[in-house]
């Protein structure tokens, strides 16, 4: 052992002491600054001393001594979504009982078996005033995805309040007027509600007559972005970049693209909590209530007892 080492044994071992004394002096009523200036330490140094104590106390538990079952849980979660999950969503779905920073270190080992590399996408940490009131604002965009060359032209729709994807469409070929128009009449016919604005960009498909015919037909008003700004969309620009790491995530063949998106989207409306609806689920926040699941056993994993 090394002097520094032995130094520091003995500062921890007198920091121990006068701590304990303290905890003594204070239930028989005696002051901070009447202790320190009997034992002669600096009340800067033991305010910090103090606060360190009460930080250790009230922290989540350490990797150590993290309850196995959900170090297992918290596991399972990140290998069941191939790692889309980062570590603040892992600890939204175990209701908290996990920190961060603990699940980091416990998904350490497992991140060599995802052979992809997730996006970084820049974290939502405020609640939205409107994150209450969904069918104010409908997003409607689409976005390509290759599979072995092969492009595929996946059509969203999304509520932008709650961040819950109304519909999706799988195309061989870029979506055309009339096949936009039918997306949105069927959205309308299952969901029996109305948005007052549906935002889009500029491209040909929603400035065509069947379009702006049917959102007329309905009393929609058609907000189109401004020119080269898709951040003005980035709730649901967002949502594309999360539904290609899913997809990236489990490469699926041709045949299995359609399956795989339904499965991923089931994934993001029922059971990835999100920091900006107070870690609830686009799904409870858009129909208004907490939703229960009925899917198979394998899709209960990542809910909480």
């Amino acid at each position: 052992m090394t002097k520094s080492e032995e130094r520091k044994i003995i500062k921890a071992n007198q920091r121990k002491l006068y701590l304990g004394t303290w905890a003594k002096e204070k239930a028989r009523g005696v002051s901070l600054s009447s202790f320190c200036k009997s034992y002669g330490l600096s009340r800067k140094n033991f305010y910090i001393w103090l606060k360190n104590e009460n930080i250790t106390k009230n922290s989540v538990l350490p990797i150590q001594r993290a309850d196995p079952k959900l170090k297992a849980k918290a596991i399972e979660i990140y290998l069941r979504y191939k790692g889309t999950w980062c570590a603040e969503t892992i600890s939204m779905a175990l209701k908290g009982m996990l920190s961060a920073t603990t699940i980091r270190k416990i998904i350490v080992p497992h991140r060599c078996m995802m052979n992809f590399t997730a996006c970084r996408t820049k974290r939502e940490s405020r609640m939205l005033k409107t994150a209450e009131l969904p069918n104010i604002v409908w997003s409607v965009d689409w976005t390509e995805f290759k599979i072995r060359g092969k492009k595929f032209f996946i059509l969203l729709f999304m509520d932008e309040a709650s961040r819950f994807y109304l519909g999706w469409y799988i195309f061989n070929a870029p979506p055309t007027g009339n096949d936009v128009t039918d997306c949105l009449r069927d959205i309308l016919e299952r969901y029996e509600a109305r948005p007052f604005i549906i935002k889009s960009d500029r491209a040909k498909v929603f400035s065509c007559a069947q379009w702006l015919g049917l959102l007329a037909e309905n009393g929609i008003t058609a907000h189109r972005i401004r020119p080269h700004c898709p951040q003005d969309q980035g709730v649901i620009e967002r949502g594309m970049r999360e539904i290609k790491t899913w997809l990236r995530a489990n490469k699926p063949a041709c045949e299995e693209l359609s399956a795989c998106l339904d499965e991923g989207m089931f994934m993001l409306n029922f059971l990835k909590p999100k920091m900006v609806l107070n870690t609830a689920t686009p799904a409870a926040v858009y129909l208004g209530r907490p939703v229960i699941c009925c899917e198979p056993q394998k899709e209960m994993l990542c809910l909480t007892n």
